[in-house]
């Protein structure tokens, strides 16, 4: 085999190689594209369940906020001063009825419902 054979061995030797190698880059690189593209798209998804969740937190603070307005109201009605209990009037004799247990057991009962909500939306 001559030099100039053996160079030309070489050469197709190298090219295959380079051939080989630019395939698997080609390959690589749509993986990359497409590892990528479902990145993208779960970050969307994540971005969008987040505004979501965000909106529902919202919603039920707005709610929770609601029913604390209506418990204060409702103990301004009856009496009541900024958590230091009914005023005592001489003249009646009050029967004994305590709401606060279940104005305390509606927010309880929003707050769960809003956390189940969350949760179940993010484990979706």
């Amino acid at each position: 085999m001559t030099h100039d054979e053996r160079l030309h061995q070489d050469l197709g030797e190298i090219m295959k190689l380079l051939k080989a190698t630019q395939e698997k880059l080609v390959v690589s690189q749509t993986q990359v594209n497409d590892f990528q593209k479902s990145m993208r798209d779960r970050v969307e998804q994540l971005s969008v369940r987040l505004t979501d969740m965000t909106g529902m937190m919202h919603d039920g603070f707005e709610r929770l906020e609601g029913v604390i307005k209506d418990i204060s109201a409702e103990r301004m009605e009856n009496g009541e001063r900024d958590g230091k209990g009914k005023k005592f009037d001489f003249g009646k004799e009050e029967e004994e009825h305590d709401d606060s247990e279940n104005c305390y057991q509606s927010i309880d009962d929003l707050l769960k419902e809003h956390i189940l909500k969350v949760s179940k939306y993010i484990h979706m």
